[in-house]
């Protein structure tokens, strides 16, 4: 989960750096006098797209990154042999009422 963690803030930076690339190219080497409007259907969707980059994946990482203490909790609890989830005695005694097959509490109906 780390290198998955890790390479998703690598993707972010070098994605949000070619968006900024694009939008920069697009608007210092467009020619002079020309209007944004009237440049070509090509540039303008490739800068449409560049800017909904530049807005929306920074912010869906920061996101993610405000669920990885927990991911990294519970790895590294796995990782030590301690048990993520216990099922308890009033949930066994509930499963194995309701499915009369159950040979553990883990099996599941």
């Amino acid at each position: 989960m780390d290198f998955y963690a890790a390479s998703l803030v690598v993707r972010t930076i070098s994605t949000t750096g070619g968006a900024i690339n694009f939008i920069v190219m697009i608007l210092r080497l467009r020619p002079p006098r020309m209007a944004i409007g009237r440049i070509l259907l090509f540039l303008y969707s490739t800068e449409t797209i560049s800017f909904a980059i530049l807005f929306s994946l920074p912010l869906l990482t920061a996101n993610s990154m405000s669920h990885w203490p927990a991911i990294w909790a519970d790895s590294s609890r796995r990782a030590s042999g301690l048990s993520v989830s216990a099922v308890s005695a009033t949930d066994s005694t509930v499963m194995s009422s309701s499915c009369p097959k159950l040979q553990a509490a883990s099996t599941i109906c």
